[in-house]
């Protein structure tokens, strides 16, 4: 319900400071405070996963924030997500859930009955407008670094792990961090 909330009052935000420009926001700065606390409650009661537990290890690394951490790995793991929602590999109730956050991903994006793919696009898109999102290249990682990230969130994040959405392998975490290298 808090997520639900949280993204259906930001996105359309998003949409219109693409539209009207950023020096527009002002008039929506209580909007999207509100939208803030719901995904903090929304966060703080459904445990953050895959892309939380990604950030860990970079994050350490490169002395970035949390929240732009996690967001350099958000579209890495909702493309992961819809890779298994696409291979038939996960249960009837997950691809339920699935398409019930897609469809609020299309409410937030004025999109109703767009294919996932599209939605996921169209969703990186807006937030890159938002936040231009650097690779893991230009904060300085080195390609060994994607492997070493992997092991240890593999290794060490695994409280978080076990709340995605799909479970992730060692090698899946690895090719994920592969996948915003550059």
């Amino acid at each position: 319900m808090f997520s639900e909330r949280a993204i259906t009052m930001i996105l359309p935000i998003y949409r219109k400071l693409r539209i009207d420009g950023f020096e527009t926001r002002g008039q929506y700065l209580l909007d999207l405070q509100l939208a803030s606390n719901f995904a903090g409650i929304a966060i703080a009661n459904a445990l953050p996963s895959a892309a939380h537990a990604m950030s860990y290890p970079f994050a350490n690394k490169f002395h970035r924030p949390h929240g732009e951490a996690c967001y350099v790995f958000l579209n890495a793991t909702l493309q992961k997500y819809l890779r298994d929602v696409e291979s038939g590999k996960l249960s009837e109730e997950r691809v339920k859930t699935w398409r019930g956050m897609m469809e609020i991903i299309a409410r937030g994006l004025d999109m109703a009955g767009a294919p996932d793919k599209e939605l996921l696009q169209a969703l990186d898109e807006l937030l890159y407008f938002i936040l231009p999102r650097k690779t893991l290249k230009e904060y300085g990682a080195q390609p060994e670094d994607c492997v070493e990230f992997g092991r240890h969130c593999y290794e060490q994040q695994q409280r978080l792990m076990t709340c995605a959405f799909s479970e992730f392998s060692e090698q899946e975490l690895i090719e994920a961090y592969q996948s915003v290298y550059e």
